[in-house]
């Protein structure tokens, strides 16, 4: 036997979120017919083919959201008559129940009375018998209807209704601005590296706070019927983003590209001085020299003994392997394997200090911007992890002798790379986008499929009384 339950509060809600979704695709075709169609028209420079396709791509996104927003509406209506429909169904089956109970009854010559009223009772449920029962059952249908209302009014605000951009856009932007702050209070060394360290930060900071402000305009936009600047919002980043995308002032433009050429130099100047650092624990670890690091100059670096200091240590591995075979090489994956859990706990378990926290901030930052990727697994877990070379520190300080020991990691190569990348090649300096680019376009003709339909419902016709 089936049952089919109907909630009527449902439908007119459904119909009612149907008719709110016409009016948003109505809106939102209004939107880039007035901030894009009217604007490409009225545009009277050179026009490129770019320009041309925009226009005609907007055009047809602008009847494409008008049909889809009839759609919805007639999908409304029609949930709005199949209602009418239930009801009126619900009706007729009650009436006709009704009718043949009461046949059945005479039919049969059944009265009520006590003792029938009894067994009924005993083989009834509590809850369905008596008004406290029903009453309770009610509330309890109640109650959990609403705690599922609820839940997924939450799970809709954060997935669809900007709540999800919100939370995880300030959430990214705080963590930069803490990674900043950590960043200046561990500068150290050359004048020049902590100056462009520190400006590099104040310019992450800014541009955190930035970010912030566009995360919760983008909100609000959102919450107002208006996703698509929501979204566009949302990615603002930087000040620069926000200069360039909210303003035609060639002044203006002119300042993000000063603040570009700022960061660019600044992050110049760190990967210098990091790669300058790397080679300097590479001429150690070639050379066996247990000089600071400070004490090891450019012309080191370029020295017959570093390169003879590099052939030498491939002569060594190479020596071991012909004399230890595979021994000798499951000895060195053995002490790798050890050499990498100590590498990680030093780096994130031995101890909390500032190091630490700004190595936690990043690895949050990361998985909330991008996910759980490979680059964060080089980044976070082989980069610190695995030791590609060992070099030795000596100091006499009172006449006595210290000896420190250091490690030439994979994330010493990794962080190099990455900030190269990033930081200078990734610049919008260098960036070939133009204010209508192929993915923009791409999202003028992308269709949609959107299948709104009610299904058939088959409703039995009560011809004759059926009697058992």
């Amino acid at each position: 036997m089936s049952i089919a339950s109907i909630s009527y509060g449902s439908i007119k809600n459904a119909a009612s979120e149907a008719r709110d979704v016409a009016k948003k695709l109505d809106k939102y075709a209004n939107t880039i017919d007035n901030s894009v169609y009217k604007k490409l028209n009225k545009y009277d420079g050179p026009w490129t083919g770019n320009i041309s396709s925009a226009r005609s791509k907007a055009n047809a996104k602008i009847d494409w959201l008008r049909d889809e927003a009839g759609r919805y509406r007639d999908y409304a209506d029609d949930l709005d008559n199949l209602k009418e429909e239930c009801e009126r169904v619900d009706k007729a089956v009650k009436s006709k129940v009704s009718s043949l109970t009461a046949s059945f009854k005479e039919t049969h010559g059944i009265n009520n009375n006590v003792v029938i009223n009894t067994i009924s009772y005993l083989f009834t449920s509590v809850t369905n018998s008596t008004s406290t029962g029903r009453w309770m059952n009610t509330q309890t249908d109640a109650f959990e209807t609403e705690a599922s209302y609820h839940k997924q009014a939450i799970e809709d605000w954060y997935d669809y209704n900007g709540g999800k951009q919100l939370i995880t856009g300030i959430a990214v932007a705080a963590l930069e601005i803490a990674i900043a702050v950590a960043a200046i209070v561990l500068s150290g060394g050359a004048v020049l590296v902590v100056v462009a360290t520190v400006i590099g930060s104040l310019i992450a900071i800014a541009n955190g706070v930035c970010n912030i402000v566009n995360e919760v305009r983008a909100y609000n936009l959102t919450q107002d019927g208006d996703p698509a600047t929501g979204k566009r919002r949302s990615d603002q980043d930087t000040i620069q983003d926000t200069l360039r995308n909210e303003t035609d002032s060639k002044f203006w433009h002119n300042v993000a590209t000063g603040i570009d050429f700022v960061n660019i130099a600044c992050a110049v100047i760190q990967v210098f001085s990091a790669g300058k650092e790397l080679l300097q624990k590479g001429y150690k670890w070639a050379t066996g020299s247990v000089d600071d690091l400070s004490r090891i100059k450019v012309k080191d670096l370029f020295s017959k003994d570093f390169f003879k200091g590099i052939g030498s240590k491939f002569d060594d591995f190479k020596t071991a392997y012909q004399y230890g075979g595979w021994d000798f090489m499951k000895q060195l994956a053995t002490n790798t394997v050890k050499r990498f859990g100590t590498n990680l706990k030093l780096e994130y378990f031995t101890k909390f200090d500032l190091k630490t926290a700004k190595s936690y901030m990043k690895i949050g930052k990361t998985l909330l911007k991008d996910g759980f990727t490979f680059a964060a697994i080089c980044e976070f877990v082989i980069g610190p992890g695995l030791t590609l070379g060992e070099y030795t520190t000596a100091k006499i300080d009172g006449g006595k002798i210290s000896v420190d020991f250091g490690d030439i990691t994979f994330g010493d190569f990794y962080d190099l790379a990455d900030d190269f990348s990033t930081k200078i090649i990734g610049s919008d300096l260098f960036s070939n986008n133009t204010i209508i680019d192929n993915a923009i376009l791409d999202q003028l003709s992308k269709p949609i499929d959107i299948n709104i339909s009610i299904p058939e419902t088959v409703i039995p016709a009560f011809s004759q009384a059926c009697y058992v």
